[in-house]
């Protein structure tokens, strides 16, 4: 039943009162970003929660973990420093909506970088997403637990079919401290983590992208950020460069979908990617050099993709 712009609607279960409240954009958009912070925000990641009884927030699932943690941060965080950038030149950079967004784009991007890192491999991969030890493991995927700088792969349904239960890796390499306290803060250690391997060219490209944006936008005033973000662009991109523009994991083989090779596009699968593959890798390449302010092997590597090997072609 109608009563002005509002509504009564009628139910099994009794009558409802909808009200039809006009807002802006912004508006709405706040509303969303105070939820997503209270009931989804895990450590910085931003990626999906669920509910135990429909529509009611507080009863939020405390642990869950997505293979698109990443990705999905990353467009939170683009978002964020976006809102960001727009807050600086409106209200300018000390007025406290500018400092807010400025904060929960930062704490985003940082969960972001720690994916590059909470590994502790050492060798530029990137980690899926990472639990703490009091979150429970899902029987989805390939996971390590840190101990004592060496990473034990952990029984899941995935692993006991690639027979790997129980492999030993290394894991002594260090986590930047600022990053680091998006757990130790909680009162984690390294020892209480657990990580997800085999990642895919998808959370790769929203790297990059992120890697971008943040430092075009964000970092411009944040050395210790900025230093952050070129770093990893160089790891991730060496890392690529140095295994025949693969992902490689822990077994020395590429991971099941991070492939940029020609190799790979020579299967039945790479052939379908390829296109995509093609372009996602050079745009990797242009990222790292705008990042970093260098060419060298980064051009070279460029070059003799389009030049030697076609890449340019592949992408029409």
């Amino acid at each position: 039943m109608p009563d002005g712009e509002n509504v009564w609607v009628l139910t099994e279960t009794g009558a409802v009162y909808i009200e039809m409240k006009m807002i802006s954009a912004e508006e709405k958009a706040l509303l969303l970003l105070a939820e997503t912070q209270k009931y989804v925000d895990r450590r910085g990641m931003i990626s999906q929660k669920y509910l135990s009884e429909p529509r009611n927030l507080e009863s939020i699932l405390p642990d869950d973990d997505s293979d698109n943690d990443e990705s999905l941060t990353s467009g939170f965080a683009i978002g964020e420093i976006f809102r960001y950038t727009k807050k600086k030149k409106e209200k300018g950079i000390g007025h406290p909506d500018t400092i807010e967004a400025k904060k929960v784009a930062i704490r985003a991007v940082e969960a972001n970088l720690l994916l590059l890192y909470v590994h502790c491999r050492g060798n530029g991969f990137a980690a899926r997403t990472y639990l703490c030890a009091d979150e429970p493991v899902p029987d989805d995927g390939l996971f390590f637990r840190i101990t004592d700088g060496k990473a034990t792969c952990l029984e899941t349904t995935d692993s006991k079919n690639k027979n790997v239960v129980g492999v030993e890796i290394d894991a002594s390499a260090e986590i930047p401290e600022r990053l680091a306290k998006l757990f130790t803060d909680l009162g984690y250690t390294k020892n209480d983590l657990i990580y997800k391997s085999d990642t895919s060219s998808d959370e790769i490209t929203h790297h990059f992208l992120h890697l971008l944006i943040a430092h075009e936008y964000l970092a411009c005033d944040d050395a210790e950020l900025d230093e952050l973000i070129k770093v990893s662009a160089k790891g991730l991109m060496s890392h690529i460069i140095d295994n025949g523009y693969e992902l490689h994991d822990f077994t020395g083989e590429p991971t099941t979908w991070a492939k940029w090779s020609t190799r790979y596009f020579e299967t039945e699968f790479g052939w379908v990617d390829g296109a995509l593959n093609a372009a996602e890798l050079l745009m990797y390449h242009l990222v790292t050099m705008k990042v970093t302010g260098e060419e060298g092997r980064w051009r070279e590597s460029y070059n003799h993709l389009i030049n030697d090997l076609g890449y340019a072609d592949m992408t029409e």
